[in-house]
């Protein structure tokens, strides 16, 4: 074997023995960093494996939907005939005057 053949195979031998210590270096430190997380980990991701009946919320609900009404003739209310939350359809009767 001639000298420049030598080098190369101690250049080739170092090299393959650097990528194994990185390699191995690299597989401890990422396996003593603990377990990896998981989606329910993370803040807003949500986990669709619940119950809906079990879920319990408090809050407020607002509508964007609000709507002022008007009459054609002047009067008070005599009845209103839906309460709050209730679903109308259109032609319903939302409330009447009194004939004053």
């Amino acid at each position: 074997m001639n000298i420049l053949t030598k080098v190369n195979r101690k250049v080739i031998i170092a090299s393959v023995a650097a990528v194994l210590i990185v390699a191995i270096v690299a597989f401890i430190f990422t396996r003593s960093a603990g377990p990896a997380m998981l989606d329910s980990d993370v803040p807003g991701v949500a986990d669709s494996k619940f119950d809906v009946e079990d879920l319990l919320l408090s809050g407020n609900l607002v509508f964007p939907n609000t709507l002022e009404l008007s009459f054609s003739s002047e009067g008070e209310v005599g009845s209103v005939n839906v309460s709050e939350a209730d679903r109308v359809s259109k032609g319903d009767i939302l409330a009447t005057l009194d004939n004053v």
